[in-house]
């Protein structure tokens, strides 16, 4: 479900960026990924979330820069410990960074 949810909240006017949803659900796959050991699609998510960040940073710095310099921080983490296939962390910094974005969407709702 939340797989979709980005094309769903899309057809509302919001304030929440629908791209959010889609990051939040590529952080659940790296995160379900790592832990089956697929690597392969593990590292495809990834790629998929920094496009997918690049083009939401610059409305998130508009709405909260220092949520959106910890998120940004936060993938890079999660970037960083996915090449080192390190599973028992990437599960902490998903959680992290799926926190940050639920604070990230209540501040463009509050926009």
């Amino acid at each position: 479900l939340e797989k979709h949810m980005n094309k769903f909240v899309g057809l509302f006017s919001r304030q929440t960026p629908a791209d959010l949803y889609q990051l939040k659900y590529l952080i659940h796959d790296v995160n379900i990924s790592s832990k089956e050991m697929n690597w392969a699609k593990a590292n495809s998510s990834m790629k998929s979330i920094l496009n997918l960040w690049s083009s939401i940073e610059p409305k998130a710095s508009e709405t909260d820069k220092n949520l959106n310099l910890q998120l940004k921080q936060s993938i890079n983490e999660i970037e960083d410990v996915v090449k080192g296939k390190k599973e028992k962390l990437i599960g902490m910094k998903a959680k992290t960074s799926i926190e940050l974005i639920g604070k990230l969407m209540n501040a463009f709702e509050e926009k």
